[in-house]
């Protein structure tokens, strides 16, 4: 396939609002299913916020091993660009 004048010159054609909503929702929706499938079995609470591929995790989950698998899941999802893992240890009431 040839390339455009604008693809040899490196020119990034530019998106509609419409098109970056669309793909901040898919991350947002992605990022949500793969957090969810994690974090099924976890007594604790976790919140997400999305910028431009930058992901914060936030809330609180019952182990250090639960709270680094979120990371991981959250990490390993497509459009996601960086991950900074806020998410606190629940103190065991024992």
């Amino acid at each position: 396939m040839a390339m455009t004048q604008e693809e040899r010159m490196g020119l990034i054609p530019l998106k509609t609002k419409a098109q970056i909503l669309a793909e901040v929702n898919d991350l947002d929706d992605r990022l949500e299913a793969a957090i969810a499938a994690m974090a099924k079995n976890n007594p604790g609470k976790i919140f997400v916020t999305t910028k431009d591929g930058f992901v914060t995790l936030s809330g609180y989950a019952p182990n250090h091993e639960m709270k680094e698998e979120i990371g991981r899941a959250a990490m390993g999802t497509p459009g996601v660009r960086c991950v900074t893992n806020h998410i606190k240890i629940l103190l065991d009431d024992a």
